[in-house]
């Protein structure tokens, strides 16, 4: 970081001439390295005027570095078996897109054919390690490169024996896809060389599973054994290879049969069930483990397998009843896991209406509200906060996910789903999936426009605020209980996106692997979030937000296990965020703020005496804080100089001083870095007034000013606009 000492005068929203301290942070990456990750349009973009169909897909939704066939399909897929076979051919004689992806299909195969099914013989490994510890990045997945992997903005490969093991996991579930390809095929077009060389993925796929050498102590699963890392990537692989053998089944001779049918679904099922019966909340891998018993039941001929798939303490309509907040948002509170819960419960679905024709309309109604809260939620560019963990600010976006919306719009609800499903398919996400050809409506008429204005989500406690036009803020309130698990500590948090540009956006997280011995990482700790905090203690307790009647927003943490309450107020008026922060305890405390953006800060304060505030702690959330400038201030101004050209500004105030910590933190990937601004405000009672402003030339300025019923803020049109801190 460079630092820069001057001594000026400014108003500040303080009245009288005060003295001002400038420093500059300046992330330790020059340039903020692009690598690619910003998914929206850019591979489309890259190939302008070929036909979309030609472009290679993305089958790994963790990595936007990572290519691969039509065939493969995406992780984590859709369950698609037999039944779907007659539909695809359908589309493909009387719809010319449908014909183009069944096309690309063929070609593929005959690719795929000219090498043996690969499944590696070893023990597989942890999805999370195959992520650069030196970035941040998901590694880029080579198939001829079992143990030098690609670091996507460097180019320089990585070599350890976790990330080879994670390798060959991916290895196995990309075979167990592209099996489940070349069977749809054969269903559709009845080629026996594509039958054999499923059939031959089946032997070999048989071999690993009854090898008793790459069995393992299940992760998450008391007494079970595993033949990958945990139960939950058994069942996601096994979903995959019941719906291929289904195709091909009766191709196979008796041993065969055996070997699949007795020697990998009957030595597996057992242990799924014995997994669903223990004690745990129905989550997402219960949604994969349910499944993966009734595909394996419908491919097998094991009715009763089915019906405990189906069970009613642990089906579908469990799963949904005990999971789903009353707004639709899957109850671990993280947008990647939303998704990745809704991928299973589609095919536990798929099995119902294969059975029964029709779905419980409860179990219709809470799927419509799952599919329909990401849609709530989205910016004007469709794009998606990144809360909790997994997944990346740059990278997560609702075409992500573009193959459930297939689903939805073709089999769930064309008139509520199919709008949106054409929103996606105009912001950049061609329909080139294998959802699109089994599921997908022929044609999902107009397009819905992006959601627009406030909205306040119910039990999840996500409030947003949008505004308009070409660079139309976004912002989002955090609010609801913190669960623990996948949630993180962040509830006051702010996320900010203006126009193209990613200003405050969430972190989400990368690869679990790269955390601490005691399961710790910036991103998913309090300080890692634009929030509050008190003591330098990890967020805890629930965030009630309440709506005023001119859109402003108040955020209320009650008194927590230390007794400190904290309290958020937020208005959004045109280009500038007006926020207001109380904290109130019966004894002294630290009171903490924070926030980042991405780019170089440049802060101008107040001069103030320090207060006697002991050190942040060198520990995990907070030494990664790293170069450091500390001051003591009262009043300060600063700015992020971000992508796209917008700056963003803050001004703001406290009721008096403040130790006020510029420095530079990692983004996600590591090597995106942020300029934060972090207070800390020692008292029983302390508040602070900001003033968030954007603009695409010279930062704001904005006059704000703290009074004894909430604050002001002086506009650079002159305008005033005031905001109470009302009861």
């Amino acid at each position: 970081m460079a630092f820069q000492a001057s001594r000026r005068s400014a108003p500040l929203g303080v009245a009288g001439p005060c003295h001002l301290r400038s420093i500059q942070a300046y992330p330790s990456v020059p340039g903020f390295i692009a690598c690619g990750l910003l998914l929206i349009g850019l591979v489309f973009a890259a190939h302008a005027g070929q036909d979309p169909v030609m472009i290679d897909i993305r089958p790994y939704v963790l990595s936007p570095e990572t290519s691969g066939p039509l065939l493969e399909d995406v992780w984590p897929t859709l369950a698609i078996g037999p039944s779907r076979a007659e539909e695809i051919a359908r589309k493909a004689r009387d719809l010319p897109w449908a014909a183009a992806l069944l096309h690309r299909m063929r070609e593929e195969a005959a690719t795929v054919r000219k090498q043996p099914p690969a499944v590696p013989r070893v023990q597989t490994g942890w999805r999370h390690d195959f992520f650069s510890p030196a970035t941040g990045e998901p590694l880029i997945y080579e198939a001829d490169q079992p143990d030098a992997f690609r670091v996507p903005s460097t180019g320089e490969r990585e070599r350890g024996a976790a990330q080879a093991r994670a390798w060959a996991l991916l290895t196995h579930e990309r075979t167990a896809r592209l099996m489940r390809g070349l069977a749809l095929l054969y269903r559709i077009d009845g080629r026996p060389e594509d039958a054999e060389w499923v059939l031959d993925g089946f032997r070999s796929q048989a071999s690993w599973w009854g090898d008793p050498r790459f069995g393992r102590p299940a992760r998450f699963a008391r007494g079970l054994r595993a033949r990958h890392f945990s139960i939950l990537y058994d069942a996601s692989t096994l979903i995959v290879l019941a719906d291929a053998w289904a195709c091909v089944r009766d191709l196979a001779d008796d041993d065969l049969r055996s070997q699949v049918e007795d020697g990998i679904f009957a030595e597996r099922a057992p242990v799924i069930e014995a997994f669903l019966a223990q004690p745990r909340g129905l989550r997402n891998m219960n949604a994969y483990a349910a499944v993966a018993l009734i595909r394996m039941g419908a491919a097998a001929g094991r009715p009763e397998w089915i019906e405990a798939g189906l069970n009613p303490e642990h089906g579908l309509a469990a799963i949904l009843e005990d999971n789903l907040h009353d707004d639709g948002l899957w109850n671990e509170n993280t947008m990647f896991y939303h998704f990745y819960a809704l991928v299973p419960l589609i095919g536990a679905a798929e099995a119902l209406l294969d059975r029964d024709g029709k779905l419980d309309p409860q179990v219709r109604r809470h799927l419509g509200d799952m599919l329909e809260a990401p849609w709530r939620i989205t910016d004007s560019r469709l794009r998606l906060p990144a809360f909790g963990d997994l997944g990346c600010p740059r990278t997560s976006h609702l075409g992500t996910w573009r193959y459930v919306y297939e689903w939805a719009a073709g089999r769930l609800d064309p008139e509520r789903f199919g709008p949106m499903l054409a929103a996606i398919t105009e912001a950049g996400f061609p329909r080139r999936d294998l959802a699109a050809l089994a599921y997908g409506p022929d044609d999902p008429g107009p397009a819905a426009p992006p959601p627009a204005g406030h909205d306040l989500l119910g039990e999840s406690g996500l409030a947003l605020l949008r505004g308009e036009g070409p660079d139309a803020p976004y912002v989002v309130f955090r609010g609801g209980r913190y669960n623990g698990g996948h949630d993180h500590p962040d509830r006051l948090g702010l996320i900010l996106h203006v126009g193209d540009a990613l200003l405050s956006p969430d972190l989400g997280e990368a690869g679990y692997a790269l955390r601490d011995g005691r399961n710790r990482a910036y991103h998913r700790m309090t300080p890692g979030h634009n929030t509050l905090f008190a003591d330098e203690r990890e967020q805890v307790g629930t965030a009630r937000i309440t709506r005023d009647e001119d859109g402003a927003l108040t955020g209320v943490i009650g008194r927590d296990r230390q007794g400190v309450s904290f309290r958020r107020r937020v208005r959004l008026v045109g280009d500038h965020l007006l926020v207001l922060d109380r904290w109130q305890s019966g004894r002294p405390v630290r009171g903490g703020w924070i926030h980042h953006g991405p780019g170089r800060l440049d802060i101008e304060a107040t001069a103030e005496a320090l207060p006697d505030l002991p050190p942040l702690p060198d520990s995990t959330g907070w030494r990664e804080l790293a170069d450091r400038q500390v001051l003591g201030a009262r009043a300060w101004r600063g700015s992020w100089q971000p992508e796209r050209g917008i700056v963003l500004a803050v001004s703001g105030v406290a009721d008096g001083p403040a130790e006020l910590t510029v420095s530079v933190a990692p983004g996600n990937p590591f090597i995106h870095r942020q300029g934060v601004l972090l207070l800390r405000l020692p008292g029983t009672d302390r508040r602070v007034a900001s003033v968030f402003s954007w603009s695409r030339g010279n930062p704001p300025d904005v006059e704000v000013r703290l009074t004894k019923t909430g604050m002001v803020a002086v506009l650079p049109d002159g305008r005033t606009v005031e905001l109470d801190d009302t009861p």
